[in-house]
């Protein structure tokens, strides 16, 4: 019997040794690293499980809660949304029912943001959603042969994602040869026109949603922007591993703009009237040039998004307004919820440069940035 007793010991011993070999191969993370080994998706839930598990679930599904709701979103009452009165705007006040999905005239076909459809395995992805207006066709061809060709570098994936509206004076066929061709418009049925670029960043975080893995990384640019994609990574890399850091924060890689107010000049495209926001200033905000953030965030924003009154100065209503609004409902944490900085990096620049809609300085400058990929004359201005 000793003897039986020993064997069974050392296989109840084995059994155990196994089942806890593979349950921590189950918990190691499809997330991918930098270099130095640092998990992004332990660092990015570094927050009490109650508020991860809020933030994780509560936006996962197109249901939002209606519970104890009066007027918007659950509130702490001590965040930089309350105590700073942004919360108070018109266009901030919550509707009972969530706005309507976008509908797409096109959708890409040969874009993917899930780690399964790629062979190469990546330290980490980001899709970046440019929005372009549909006449651009020569600034999409100059991203595709430049900066957007840089599928894999230094180990970080990159997908691209042109969204586009509708111009009745453009011939439709020509987008859909190039679509036919590229694969990677996404065209929402409304107007090209400067109030509906908003819609263009929602229809982008609205695919995004649907399409992709929520550890991806998400970009918003806007399609005459010049970025140098190594600082672009180190920038969000240097996120990911701040020892502060206590989720990844919205990250402006264009610019970042401080006090600064609605315009109330009627003759400016602009123009905000005092009913939909009566405050002077807006809170702190990226330019919509080139910003990003964990797809995480974006669905949560975009969520948040559907219950209030839509806005077409876009990257003050999602990277100030609407990020407030999250942090007040507990889906981004910070240590200091009164601080109008919560959940955005503090702003380095240098990573992205604007070309003004100037096609021959966006050829000039990126094909000599991305020399060893660009062809010369592939591009005709």
């Amino acid at each position: 019997m000793g003897g039986l007793s020993r064997y069974y010991v050392k296989f109840t011993f084995l059994v155990l040794l196994t089942i806890i070999s593979l349950i921590i191969l189950s918990k190691q993370s499809h997330y991918e690293t930098y270099p130095n080994h640092v998990h992004y998706s332990s660092l990015y839930m570094k927050v009490p499980n109650s508020a991860a598990a809020k933030f994780g679930k509560r936006y996962a599904n197109d249901a939002f809660p209606t519970s104890n709701l009066t007027g918007r979103l659950p509130t702490t009452n001590l965040s930089a949304f309350n105590v700073l009165g942004y919360g108070n705007a018109s266009l901030m006040i919550r509707m009972d029912t969530p706005r309507e999905e976008l509908a797409f005239s096109l959708s890409p076909k040969n874009i993917s943001c899930k780690d399964g459809a790629f062979k190469k395995r990546a330290l980490w992805s980001m899709i970046v959603c440019v929005k372009s207006n549909i006449k651009n066709g020569k600034r999409r061809n100059i991203i595709r042969l430049t900066w957007g060709a840089q599928k894999m570098l230094h180990g970080v994936r990159l997908v691209v994602l042109y969204i586009v509206g509708k111009d009745e004076k453009i011939n439709q066929t020509e987008i859909n040869e190039e679509q036919e061709r590229y694969g990677d418009l996404l065209q929402i049925d409304i107007k090209e026109q400067y109030t509906n670029v908003g819609w263009k960043v929602l229809a982008g975080m609205q695919w995004i949603k649907t399409n992709c893995q929520s550890h991806w990384f998400y970009s918003s640019a806007d399609d005459d922007m010049m970025p140098d994609l190594q600082k672009v990574y180190d920038e969000i890399h240097n996120e990911m591993t701040a020892d502060n850091s206590e989720n990844m924060p919205i990250i402006c890689q264009n610019s970042l703009r401080n006090n600064e107010g609605p315009i109330r000049d009627k003759r400016y495209r602009n123009y905000v009237p005092h009913e939909h926001y009566s405050k002077d200033s807006y809170p702190s905000f990226c330019t919509g040039g080139f910003y990003s953030m964990p797809a995480s965030m974006s669905n949560a924003l975009y969520q948040i998004s559907r219950y209030h009154k839509y806005f077409y100065n876009d990257d003050v209503w999602l990277t100030a307004l609407l990020r407030l609004s999250a942090v007040d409902a507990g889906f981004v944490w910070c240590r200091d919820v009164t601080n109008q900085f919560c959940g955005l990096a503090k702003f380095k620049g240098g990573s992205v440069q604007h070309a003004f809609g100037d096609e021959k300085v966006m050829l000039d400058k990126l094909s000599k940035m991305y020399a060893s990929r660009y062809q010369p004359g592939a591009v005709n201005l």
